[in-house]
């Protein structure tokens, strides 16, 4: 099942975003921050200019995609950064970004949808992606490990 994120989810889409990182983290000479993930966590929850939903199974939320709108540097609209997207199921993920799709279409306020895919993450999903309506030119990579 998938669901708007609540408050109560917090902690756990924080678990998630730090397991996402250590799972798929294109610079592990960084230092990942959980308060920085906390922070942000709090504020897409917390707001409905933002996006927010988990995948939930058996009681158990085992996925998220979190999106910041916030302003673009040379145009008027705004536009959906991809804070977060991880699922520890495919299909489960598949229905999140579907839905943050349609949500990002329903908004004509916003102008892009900005995601990062980094070198650990399945070589196909940049195809699903597009596949799914994103353009390819809101895809950035992050390198190679």
């Amino acid at each position: 099942m998938i669901r708007n994120a609540v408050p109560a989810d917090i902690d756990k889409i924080v678990e998630l975003g730090i397991e996402s990182l250590e799972l798929n983290d294109p610079y592990p000479e960084l230092l990942i921050s959980e308060a920085k993930i906390r922070r942000m966590t709090v504020e897409v929850v917390s707001s409905k200019a933002h996006f927010s939903w988990v995948c939930e199974v058996d009681g158990e939320v085992i996925g998220a995609v979190c999106g910041l709108s916030h302003d673009i540097m040379f145009h008027e609209r705004k536009q959906l950064s991809v804070l977060l997207f991880y699922c520890r199921s495919a299909s489960g993920g598949g229905f999140l970004i579907r839905k943050m799709i349609r949500w990002f279409k329903s908004r004509p306020v916003l102008k892009m949808i900005v995601m990062t895919l980094d070198g650990g993450d399945n070589p196909k999903l940049g195809a699903l992606l597009v596949k799914m309506g994103l353009d390819k030119k809101m895809l950035c990579y992050a390198g190679t490990k």
